[in-house]
């Protein structure tokens, strides 16, 4: 079993992308799939332990269902989202062009790892 290892503010950012894509009609299923298999690879290449249930798609379809609840305030999805899940809602909402840029390093950091 590997350790736990909590989500960062990059790969948070990268869930709020998700989420984004799912709002606009993109399938849940493929979308938290891709996620899953791009944080999972992002973590093996860190050198991170990883088994079965590290960043997997029923995890992430969870996080997400997290998104939602802060972007419906509470309406559908899940509660309990993160301290930094939450700050970076509040970064999203308040100042776009920083969270832009987090978001800008999360995907150079997912595209490094194909290279």
């Amino acid at each position: 079993m590997s350790a736990r290892v909590l989500l960062d503010k990059y790969e948070i950012a990268m869930l709020f992308r998700a989420y984004e894509k799912i709002s606009d009609g993109d399938s849940v299923n493929v979308v938290a799939a891709s996620l899953s298999k791009s944080l999972r690879n992002l973590a093996i290449r860190r050198d991170l332990s990883v088994d079965a249930t590290f960043r997997n798609v029923n995890g992430m379809k969870l996080k997400l269902a997290n998104i939602q609840y802060l972007f419906t305030d509470g309406a559908k999805g899940i509660g309990g989202a993160s301290s930094l899940m939450r700050e970076m809602f509040r970064l999203y909402k308040q100042n776009q062009a920083e969270f832009q840029e987090i978001l800008k390093k999360a995907i150079q950091n997912l595209s490094s790892q194909l290279t």
